[in-house]
């Protein structure tokens, strides 16, 4: 399916609201643990989340680009893309995946999704052709079992991998309340920027 000298990267999508240490934890074990080599992962904010509830916002799109970038500076494994917030709406993953094949047609980019996704994985738009084109790997979450027999060749699930249970809601929540919940986040210097970001 892939041509032995094109690099894999893996995309790893979320809203990263905020980003915390257990994201940045789930990229390192996938770059070592994938069995298909890696150079590296790249993280894409999303621009909305379709499983918010109305009236509740995001934190802006430029703050979490900014600890984004920020907590990954310093090495080369990981990369990020603002490549979704120059897509035209809605914002479907196939879509996605495939612009970033057109702007870079010498890299065979991987899906990385968890496992509660790829259960609904047939709810998602264009799912079919998704699975016939891409490569994905399967983080494992808690209660969303994968039956590994099931799965087609070029689909992975990463067996093994350690559950972070660190959530995105309850460190906002937490931050509301005023506790200092600094070292949850890969940028504790960004910390009083979270408080104010909040609401």
């Amino acid at each position: 399916m892939t041509p032995q000298n094109k690099k894999r990267i893996a995309l790893f999508g979320g809203t990263f609201d905020p980003l915390h240490i257990g994201h940045m934890a789930l990229a390192n074990i996938v770059y070592y643990s994938s069995p298909l080599p890696l150079e590296g992962v790249c993280l894409v904010p999303t621009i909305q989340n379709p499983l918010k509830k109305e009236g509740e916002s995001l934190l802006s799109f430029d703050f979490r680009c900014q600890m984004i970038k920020s907590a990954i500076s310093r090495d080369r494994r990981f990369f990020y893309s603002r490549l979704e917030e120059q897509l035209p709406s809605p914002h479907y993953t196939y879509d996605l995946l495939e612009a970033f094949t057109r702007r870079h047609p010498d890299i065979t980019f991987v899906l990385l999704i968890g496992s509660d996704n790829w259960l609904n994985i047939s709810k998602w738009y264009r799912y079919k052709e998704l699975i016939e084109q891409y490569e994905i790997l399967i983080y494992p979450r808690r209660g969303y079992d994968i039956n590994e027999d099931t799965l087609p060749s070029n689909v992975y699930f990463l067996k093994g991998l350690p559950l972070i249970e660190i959530c995105s809601t309850a460190i906002r929540e937490g931050v509301k309340r005023g506790e200092d919940l600094r070292f949850l986040i890969p940028t504790p210097e960004l910390f009083p920027l979270l408080r104010r970001e909040v609401r």
